[in-house]
């Protein structure tokens, strides 16, 4: 994924307010999101778009937080 590309969108949502976002601070920001995530609520949003809920399963704050770790950053 490209920070700068998400820092650009942030910025014209008004999510985020500094322009200056480095990956150890996105990455921080990422598991604090996720840490605060209802789960059980963010499921029930989503099944009525997935054919199988049983899919939904797997979906719980480790498997978010490791997804997290594997995202692969690029500058530009």
């Amino acid at each position: 994924m490209s920070l700068s590309h998400f820092i650009s969108r942030a910025e014209q949502s008004g999510h985020l307010q500094d322009e200056h976002l480095t990956e150890p601070e996105f990455r921080q920001l990422l598991h604090q999101r996720i840490d605060a995530l209802d789960v059980e609520a963010a499921k029930t949003d989503v099944s009525r778009f997935v054919k199988d809920v049983e899919a939904l399963k797997i979906w719980l704050r480790d498997y978010f937080h490791e997804l997290a770790r594997r995202m692969q950053l690029t500058a530009g």
